[in-house]
Order: structure tokens, then sequence, then C-alpha cells
């Protein structure tokens, strides 16, 4: 098994990291119903 540590950037809302080349990715947290805040739309499954 790896471990790894990753860079969030701390300006986000929801859990991004930062990656080489000023590359970002969403971190999948495994939630079943995602809850964002300020001016993020929730996104349901079958909408």
């Amino acid at each position: 098994m790896k471990q790894f540590t990753l860079r969030l950037d701390k300006k986000q809302q929801r859990p991004v990291v930062l990656l080489k080349n000023a590359l970002t990715a969403l971190v999948d947290t495994g939630a079943f119903i995602p809850v964002w805040t300020d001016d993020e739309e929730r996104q349901f499954r079958g909408e």
C-alpha cells in the first residue's frame, strides 16, 4: 500500500489538490451526496 501527501488548494471550497504543471484535481471523497457551499450547484444522480 502506498501513501501520498497531497497539497490542498486552500482557495477552493471543495477538496482540490494542486498537481504539477499548474494542474488541479478534484478529490473524490466518496460522499453519497456532496454538499458544497457558496455559489456551487448541488449535483444529484438522475437529474
